[in-house]
């Protein structure tokens, strides 16, 4: 699960759209939670 929230987290900054990405892995990181 956490393996998961934190790839998904390095693919968020990868991305161009770093805030919006990250705000998406955050909740999705919470909802796993």
């Amino acid at each position: 699960m956490y393996f998961c929230a934190s790839i998904n987290a390095t693919s968020s900054f990868q991305a161009s759209s770093k805030d919006l990405e990250y705000n998406l892995s955050f909740f999705l990181t919470l909802f796993m939670y």
